[in-house]
């Protein structure tokens, strides 16, 4: 009989409230952002970032990320790409 390991993720929610900044971590998290212009920076994983309102600088950066936006109508945001790899959303 052979023995296999497994790697077992999991998703970490990340909530920001009353603060412009956030930081996620190596794991699969779910950031969501609120009304105020924040800066997120996802790093590894793939995350799911919430970002519906507010003008915010997101950096995904490792992994595959989703970008949710759910409030609002595609017209009404502005997306820019930045030199330095995130992007600036503006709505």
């Amino acid at each position: 009989m052979s023995r296999k390991n497994a790697c077992i993720t999991s998703i970490e929610p990340m909530i920001l409230m009353a603060a412009t900044a956030i930081d996620g971590s190596d794991a699969a998290d779910w950031i969501s952002a609120d009304e105020n212009d924040n800066t997120i920076n996802a790093l590894g994983g793939d995350d799911s970032i919430y970002a519906p309102l507010g003008n915010n600088l997101i950096d995904g950066g490792a992994g595959l990320d989703t970008l949710v936006i759910y409030e609002g109508v595609a017209d009404d945001f502005q997306l820019s790409a930045l030199a330095d790899g995130s992007i600036q959303i503006l709505g």
